[in-house]
């Protein structure tokens, strides 16, 4: 860009100097065509019009100067100084009304706002690029109505400054070239995936799914806290990594005001479209597992996991589905659920569940298989969580509290399916708790699952991989859903044995932070009940 604007400054200044129409017409033609030639095809036509107008106005301005500066301030030319500056002025004009709009327009193209300019250092270097330019045109404005004796004494001073000062701008010019551009305020990664760039390189990420006409599910997709308000209704929501808010809509975006640490922005986040969740059963139930799902199929980039060399779903018994039933209804999954439990050898739980219909079809399951339940208060034996994540993980810390006083323990805890969720199980890894086990459909440690977290943590690092999640993953790819289960132990890594710790150190593409999942019974081979009562085996 540097090179671009000498090379048209001077050919401006040969213009002038030589006053011959043909090397005006030459020293235009030279500027465009190197402008051309440096910006490429690429660059988009608005991009190549705009910057070879911007280029030619610089040079016009900067020559016309330059060549008074040189030639007319000093020696016997300075008697044609006051002529030169009326016959330039027009052109000096023209040529900072065209720098103004076609800056704007370059900015406008580019989507350089208001926060980039003030935030990075391409913006600075504009702002003092445009602060030079307006200088310049000040002292311009000055030298060219002068008057009186003095005011013309003073005019080659100041057209030598004004030429100084122009030069400035040039060199502002030559330093912004070789910045890079800031990068839009907001950057769709896929469908309702936002990269929101808060300035000072600072990025979060947010998930927005359409929920229904005018409103959509938002959740904190990056590694840190938000305060995220909804412009369109004015709440505020305070979210932490994985957290989520229900969020106006106005013409299919989301107007929000995002807040990280003493950065906000100011943005507008098109909701994605939501897709069918009834495939992942009683996972997909609330909304948290709604929104797993959603985003797991966003991360799946359209299903482009490889599926060609080897069974993408390394399913307990090694069993996919064919056509026909693709949803599992809540009686088979808490049928499943309840098999595998018995076959593990439980015979009475304490139960501790919520009053939703995926909880009850799991209670009236056990009670169906033979497995007696306790409704006591007193926390012993085996246990089983059947609640959503937020109410487990409060239970898990508070039978952790419970152990720490009472001489008498729970032998283990079982988790509910749809409770294969990162976040649940980070507990055993800052807990002290008896054993952590959890029912699945899915091999959480199979390559799709490996594909899934890595897809997860590299699009959306502060959200926990979860069942509706994979499950997410999974569909978007095309696997059927599986027809057998297993029970798969949480454990923190440094508590594995040397055998089973090879090989289960994920970091950051792991179920939970500092622990792994193994299998921790043989699979259990169950009916797939569809919702028209359909068997399949």
């Amino acid at each position: 860009a540097g090179t671009v604007a000498l090379l048209a400054a001077a050919a401006a200044v040969v213009a002038l100097r030589r006053r011959e129409p043909a090397d005006e017409m030459l020293a235009g033609a030279t500027i465009v065509g190197i402008e051309a030639w440096l910006v490429g095809s690429g660059a988009g036509v608005g991009h190549l019009l705009f910057s070879g107008l911007h280029v030619v106005a610089a040079a016009i301005w900067f020559g016309g100067v330059a060549h008074l500066a040189l030639f007319a301030t000093s020696g016997p030319e300075r008697v044609l100084l006051g002529a030169g500056v009326r016959r330039f002025t027009r052109y000096a004009v023209g040529s900072g009304v065209t720098l103004a709009a076609t800056g704007i327009g370059l900015l406008v193209i580019h989507r350089v706002g208001v926060t980039a300019l003030t935030t990075t250092t391409f913006g600075a270097v504009v702002i003092g690029k445009t602060a030079l330019l307006v200088l310049a045109g000040l002292l311009g404005l000055s030298h060219g109505r002068a008057t009186s004796r003095l005011e013309l004494r003073r005019r080659p001073r100041l057209v030598r400054t004004e030429a100084g000062v122009l030069s400035g701008a040039l060199g502002l010019a030559v330093i912004l070239g070789g910045l890079p551009a800031p990068q839009a305020l907001v950057q769709l990664a896929a469908p309702g995936l936002a990269i929101v760039n808060e300035g000072h390189g600072q990025q979060a990420a947010l998930f927005a799914v359409r929920r229904s006409v005018g409103t959509a599910e938002l959740a904190v997709a990056s590694d840190e806290s938000l305060l995220v308000i909804d412009r369109t209704t004015g709440r505020r929501y305070q979210l932490a990594p994985g957290g989520f808010a229900t969020v106006a809509l106005h013409g299919g975006a989301a107007k929000l005001r995002v807040t990280s640490g003493e950065q906000t922005v100011d943005v507008t986040v098109p909701a994605g479209a939501a897709a069918d969740a009834q495939t992942a059963g009683a996972a997909s139930a609330d909304t948290a597992g709604w929104l797993g799902y959603q985003l797991g199929r966003t991360v799946a980039g359209g299903g482009r996991w490889g599926t060609g060399a080897t069974t993408p779903i390394q399913l307990s018994a090694a069993v996919r589905s064919g056509a026909g039933c693709d949803v599992l209804a809540d009686a088979g999954e808490a049928d499943a659920m309840a098999t595998a439990l018995r076959s593990f050898g439980v015979r009475r739980l304490h139960v501790i569940a919520d009053s939703s219909a995926r909880s009850k079809a799991l209670v009236v399951a056990l009670a169906r298989h033979g497995i007696a339940m306790d409704r006591t208060r007193r926390l012993a034996g085996d246990i089983l969580l059947a609640t959503g994540s937020a109410a487990a993980d409060a239970a898990l810390r508070h039978i952790a509290a419970h152990d720490a006083q009472s001489a008498t323990q729970p032998r283990a805890i079982y988790l509910a399916p749809w409770l294969l969720d990162g976040a649940v199980l980070s507990a055993v890894a800052t807990l002290r708790l008896p054993p952590l086990l959890v029912g699945s459909p899915v091999d959480p440690m199979s390559p799709l699952a490996d594909a899934y977290r890595q897809a997860l943590a590299l699009h959306a690092p502060g959200v926990r991989p979860s069942l509706a999640g994979l499950l997410g993953y999974a569909s978007a790819n095309g696997v059927a859903p599986p027809t057998a289960w297993r029970l798969y132990a949480a454990s923190p890594v440094g508590f594995l044995p040397g055998v089973l710790d090879v090989g289960h150190q994920h970091a950051d593409a792991s179920w939970f932070p500092d622990g792994s999942i193994v299998a921790a019974s043989a699979p259990v081979a169950t009916p797939l009940i569809c919702p028209t009562g359909n068997v399949r085996t």
